[in-house]
C-alpha cells in the first residue's frame, strides 16, 4: 500500500514528460519520466525512463538506455505538466528535485540536508516560477512585464559613499576567480542573469529609440 494515499495515482490519463515515483521490487524509491502514454483505466504499466544518481557531482541524471514498464499499481506520485514542458520544473520540485537542466537534476534532500554537498546552481531557464509564496504572499502587484519595465540608468553619488561602494563590489566580483565546482558554478549563474538583464535592457532601448549602453562602465 502507498505510504500516503493521498498522493497515489488518481488521474486515469498519464501523459508524456510526466515524472512519477514509484517503488522498486526492494520497497526503494524510484523516480522517472514518463516515456509513453497510458491509461489507468485499461493499462497495467507505464513505461518511463529512470533517474539515477550521479555520484561525481551529486546530480541525478536519466539512464540513457533504462527504459522500465512499471506497474501503475506501485507508483506513489504523480505529477503532471499537461502536455507542456515549462510545467516539468514544478512537476519535478513536488516530485522533490530541482532541475539543473533538461536532464539533470538536484534532490532537494542534497541541498536540504546538514551534510555540506556541492551541487551545480543550474540553468535559470529551468527555475520554478511561481505567482506567490506562502512565507511572503503575493508579488504580483511588484512584478512587471519585461516591456514595461523603465531602461537602466546609472546612480548618481549621493555623498553617503554607497553608490562607490556597489561599484567596487561590482569590480570586485568580476575580478573574482572562484576555486571550487560550486563557486564556478555560482559565478556564471550570475553572469547568466547580467547578461539576460543587458539584453533585455538593451532591447527595451532600442524599442524606446534610446542609444545604446555600455554596461561594463
Amino acid at each position: 500500500m502507498p505510504s500516503n494515499p493521498s498522493q497515489v495515482v488518481t488521474s486515469l490519463k498519464i501523459g508524456v514528460g510526466d515524472a512519477v515515483k514509484w517503488k522498486n521490487h526492494n520497497f526503494e524509491f524510484e523516480h522517472g519520466v514518463v516515456t509513453e502514454n497510458a491509461d489507468a483505466a485499461v493499462d497495467d504499466h507505464v513505461l518511463v525512463q529512470r533517474l539515477r544518481r550521479n555520484a561525481k557531482n551529486n546530480t541525478w541524471e536519466f539512464v540513457e538506455s533504462c527504459w522500465e514498464q512499471v506497474p501503475l499499481e506501485t507508483v506513489e506520485q504523480h505529477e503532471p505538466i499537461n502536455g507542456e514542458d515549462s510545467n516539468a520544473p514544478l512537476a519535478w520540485d513536488r516530485l522533490g528535485f530541482r532541475m539543473t537542466g533538461p536532464s539533470e537534476f538536484v534532490a532537494h534532500a542534497d541541498e536540504d540536508g546538514a551534510e555540506d554537498k556541492t551541487v551545480p546552481v543550474g540553468d535559470p531557464a529551468f527555475e520554478v516560477l511561481s505567482d506567490s509564496d506562502d512565507s511572503m504572499g503575493s508579488l504580483r502587484d511588484f512584478i512587471v512585464d519585461d516591456d514595461q519595465a523603465g531602461v537602466f540608468t546609472r546612480a548618481e553619488d549621493s555623498g553617503d559613499g554607497f553608490v562607490n561602494s556597489m561599484h567596487a563590489s561590482v569590480r570586485a566580483f568580476n575580478a573574482w576567480q572562484p576555486i571550487s565546482d560550486r563557486e564556478r558554478d555560482l559565478k556564471g549563474f550570475i553572469q547568466q542573469m547580467e547578461h539576460r538583464a543587458a539584453m533585455l535592457d538593451d532591447n527595451n532601448r532600442v524599442q524606446k529609440g534610446m542609444a545604446a549602453l555600455d554596461y561594463n562602465l
